[in-house]
């Protein structure tokens, strides 16, 4: 009896270690709008952070995985607690996190001796002071970066709406519409700041663009004012509604996409020869190219016969293909964009899909969804058997000019994009002439397995991946 029982715990624990963990993305919307500080107040800060609730939400985080930090909560006690435990504890390297601020930005004296003009720029929160000159309570530059480089996740994604040029200040300021004259500058400007300097970027300024895991989307370039007004904040009102639409017509979005839309909405609120403030991105390019509304982390129903497949077995449960496919991306050397036409799909609807790597090689696409018991290597297929792509070429799956199409088929669920990018031919993935009815092969899984254990082991290879999501 002790043994059947130990057993059973043991065949439960295997197949809790093999399945994919859930996704535990997190959020922080960070919104100061009301300051101990005299005349530091902003309008309509209130409304940025319901503006983000909003976005958040199209972008695929649960309400239970947003954190609100507003006005009197956002203490600098209670923001840097949020950074050590919110934004770190549970998270994964399969998960994504979200960063957002609205507030006044400054600058205050270095006390650390590393900034050559002697400055340091902040992010104010509400119980910033001045003593003896210097910005207390205060997020400085140097601390954020820090934080971010804790937070385990595999895509960190800041949104900055607060501006840290002092030199904006001075300059020709930025005029509005007349439906919204009433603005205000979101630096913070105060009189022992006697020589403040353009702004050099926040928290991302001494980081390796490609080496890290984030990306930064600031509400102006460093020597330009950010403006809020009545009505909230010019450049969250134009990221949301950017990525509301997007959600709403079913249409990707990456940071680069959202980095052109911002600078359009707010160019249009400006007037016509007003200079107006240039969102400005910076970080990982690779991660900024990627869709906004892809999952990381899959979520898929468990099979009951996960426990009885054999790991060597040529057909396996979706489950367990997942993990292995998901895996593929796990050692790749550097980053292959991947994406489709839509979000959400409908049974019978057309999937295409967009890769395109900064090298030259093999391209190879995998797709599994919910039911299949093999990938389906959509590249090569059929139509191009010649699977080389040089450097920074777009391929389409299928191309307008294949003659056909790819239909999503039954039934609902989810599906697995992977794209992989080889310096050699994969046997695996070659084209079968004239053995396969279609455009498209399957995949066995233990050729899949043998894919990860051996033809991909000991060579540098590029990856990405993107999830679907399949409804009746």
């Amino acid at each position: 009896m002790r043994r059947t029982i130990y057993m059973t715990v043991l065949v439960a624990a295997i197949v809790l270690m093999s399945a994919p963990a859930q996704a535990e993305n997190r959020a922080l919307l960070v919104g100061v709008g009301k300051y101990k500080l005299p005349n530091a107040d902003l309008p309509a800060i209130e409304r940025d952070i319901e503006a983000m609730r909003k976005a958040t939400e199209a972008l695929g985080f649960a309400p239970s995985q947003v954190k609100v930090l507003l006005n009197e909560q956002a203490t600098y006690n209670a923001v840097t607690e949020a950074f050590r435990t919110w934004l770190t504890a549970g998270v994964t390297p399969n998960d994504q996190v979200l960063i957002y601020f609205s507030g006044h930005g400054s600058q205050t004296k270095d006390v650390s001796g590393d900034e050559p003009e002697g400055l340091d720029e902040v992010l104010m929160l509400h119980d910033t002071a001045i003593k003896s000159g210097v910005l207390t309570n205060a997020l400085l530059d140097d601390d954020f970066g820090q934080y971010l480089a804790r937070i385990p996740a595999r895509k960190t994604i800041v949104f900055l709406d607060c501006c840290h040029s002092g030199s904006g200040t001075r300059g020709a300021s930025m005029k509005l519409r007349s439906r919204d004259r009433d603005s205000s500058n979101k630096f913070y400007h105060y009189s022992e700041l006697t020589r403040p300097r353009a702004g050099r970027g926040f928290g991302l300024k001494s980081r390796t663009q490609d080496a890290a895991n984030q990306v930064l989307l600031a509400a102006a370039q460093d020597d330009e004012e950010a403006v809020g007004t009545n009505r909230g904040s010019l450049f969250t009102q134009a990221l949301a509604a950017t990525v509301e639409s997007a959600a709403r017509n079913n249409q990707a979005l990456t940071l680069k996409d959202l980095e052109s839309a911002t600078r359009a909405y707010i160019r249009d609120k400006a007037s016509k020869d007003s200079p107006a403030q240039k969102p400005k991105l910076s970080g990982n390019m690779s991660l900024a190219a990627e869709n906004l509304f892809s999952k990381t982390t899959p979520s898929i129903p468990a099979s009951p016969s996960v426990a009885a497949a054999s790991p060597l077995s040529s057909t396996a449960p979706t489950r367990e293909i997942w993990v292995v496919m998901a895996g593929l991306t796990d050692r790749a050397s550097y980053q292959v964009t991947i994406s489709t036409n839509k979000n959400q799909y409908r049974v019978g609807d057309q999937l295409v899909v967009n890769c395109r790597a900064d090298r030259s090689g093999y391209l190879h696409v995998l797709y599994l969804k919910t039911g299949d018991h093999e990938p389906k290597v959509l590249f090569p297929n059929q139509h191009h058997s010649d699977n080389r792509v040089d450097t920074g070429k777009q391929v389409a799956i299928p191309d307008s000019k294949d003659g056909f199409s790819h239909k999503i088929q039954p039934p609902a669920g989810r599906g697995l994009l992977v794209a992989l990018q080889t310096q050699k031919k994969l046997k695996a993935t070659e084209w079968p002439a004239g053995s396969t009815p279609g455009p498209f092969h399957g995949l066995a899984f233990q050729s899949l397995r043998g894919l990860m254990a051996q033809d991909l082991a000991g060579q540098a290879y590029g990856a990405g991946k993107t999830m679907t999501v399949i409804k009746d």
